[in-house]
């Protein structure tokens, strides 16, 4: 679950409380583009089983289902979808 270059999950570990403190604000315009810029920052060096990397994109899964945002919903939950099967 914490596979992948640490410096870089790291950076999304740490990302989490402001994540976190977005969403429970219901700020999910800012909540879908911080989790879409640590993803790509993340990119390929951290895999979509990697335990932080998961908690980002199943967040900006429920910012984009929020603004209605069908298509990048459906990429985000197909992201998903492994790790939790």
């Amino acid at each position: 679950m914490l596979s992948g270059e640490e410096e870089k999950w790291n950076q999304l570990k740490m990302a989490l409380p402001r994540l976190e403190e977005l969403k429970t604000d219901s700020n999910w315009q800012v909540l879908l583009e911080s989790c879409s810029h640590l993803l790509s920052a993340a990119g390929g060096e951290v895999p979509d089983e990697n335990l932080y990397k998961l908690r980002v994109t199943d967040m900006a899964l429920d910012a984009a289902i929020n603004l209605e945002q069908w298509e990048e919903a459906l990429r985000y939950g197909m992201k998903t979808l492994p790790a939790y099967k």
